[in-house]
């Protein structure tokens, strides 16, 4: 269920290797976002401790026939082989599908359309950097190993365009504003947006609208904010990249506390921005 209503929604994705690739412009995976030097030295001693994928990174791929939607349905419609319910209450069920048994052309099916075009990272940037990272160490020391299993990375495979994704925010928490910083924020805030009041219950209601409109909620000093970003001003204070990845939420916000609040990613990698993903947890 979403949080917050009683609206139920189901994902179906597959998990799957996936060959790495360098980052880049004519890279078949795309990021979409910064990573920082200390999750990233994290998730290396992780990685190179105990020589697991212990999370999958979350790629998209696009295929909007719906093909991929109606294999995973039919590959789903017997027991679960792992079925289980986490602390927030979401179900997860678990399929095991093998290559060469009687599932095995839908297997071929479904890489072969997650294949066709770039995927996208939704999760795990820096969970793929440092399986780069530990990839290039391990072959300075490999000896022949054909196919090695370094050069793959586990990965959740979802379909983005025949059904509507399930993306739920994180909260970010800026420190260290002072009443100074605050002011300054205030006051640039209609350079970049519409703003219009809001109550704390408004910007916790779960149908407060779906993400990539730009649109944020702010609070601070025991008030509420709605902004609305103007996309035509922003255009000067974004990154360089495509038109998809400039109009993300995620980099429109980066951008607006770099320009109004002086949190770059210097000062995220200092920890001025904490994180949270409950939207209760992050006015208080």
């Amino acid at each position: 269920r979403r949080p917050g209503s009683g609206v139920e929604v189901t994902q179906r994705g597959f998990f799957a290797r996936l060959r790495l690739e360098p980052l880049g412009t004519d890279s078949g995976v795309r990021p979409h976002e910064r990573t920082l030097a200390g999750p990233r030295e994290d998730r290396y001693r992780l990685l190179r401790a105990t020589g697991v994928n212990t999370s999958p990174v979350v790629g998209l791929y696009e295929e909007p026939t719906g093909r991929a939607g109606r294999r995973l349905a039919a590959l789903a419609s017997g027991p679960a082989a792992i079925d289980v319910t986490d602390d927030d209450g979401v179900c997860h069920r678990l399929w095991v599908v093998t290559a060469d048994g009687p599932g095995g052309d839908a297997v071929a099916d479904l890489l072969e359309m997650a294949g066709s075009g770039p995927i996208t990272i939704a999760d795990g940037h820096h969970r793929y950097e440092t399986a780069l990272r530990y990839r290039d160490e391990r072959r300075m020391s490999r000896s022949c190993e054909e196919d090695p299993a370094f050069d793959y990375l586990l990965m959740l495979f979802l379909e983005s365009t025949s059904e509507p994704l399930t993306v739920l925010p994180t909260h970010r928490v800026v420190h260290g504003l002072g009443e100074e910083g605050v002011s300054r924020l205030l006051a640039g805030l209609d350079g970049l947006f519409e703003v219009r009041s809001a109550a704390r219950a408004d910007l916790l209601a779960a149908d407060a609208g779906p993400g990539g409109e730009g649109r944020f909620g702010l609070w601070t000093g025991g008030s509420g904010l709605w902004l609305q970003a103007r996309r035509q001003a922003f255009e000067p204070l974004l990154p360089p990249g495509s038109p998809a990845l400039r109009g993300l939420d995620v980099v429109l916000l980066g951008s607006a506390l770099e320009h109004l609040a002086d949190i770059d990613q210097d000062a995220v990698a200092a920890g001025r921005v904490t994180y949270t993903k409950s939207p209760a947890e992050a006015p208080d």
